[in-house]
């Protein structure tokens, strides 16, 4: 997920207009569902879309979550 610079001004102006909208369109919804589960790196993409601010407001439960688990070899 490649973003420039002006288009995540773009975004960060609008966020909570776009978000209401996006949240209620299905179509919307499918393109976040396919953009999660048909790239190579789903997590890059949802870790763009969380620093966005797009993330929590889209799928609301993700709201609740501030931190991220990393686990090696070791734990396994």
């Amino acid at each position: 997920l490649s973003i420039d610079a002006a288009t995540e001004q773009r975004i960060a102006r609008v966020r909570p207009q776009l978000c209401a909208v996006l949240r209620e369109s299905p179509d919307a919804n499918r393109a976040l569902g396919a953009l999660l589960s048909e790239v190579a790196r789903p997590g890059t993409s949802a870790r763009r879309l969380n620093a966005l601010g797009l993330l929590q407001r889209l799928v609301p439960d993700f709201g609740l979550l501030i931190g991220q688990m990393q686990f090696d070899l070791y734990h396994y």
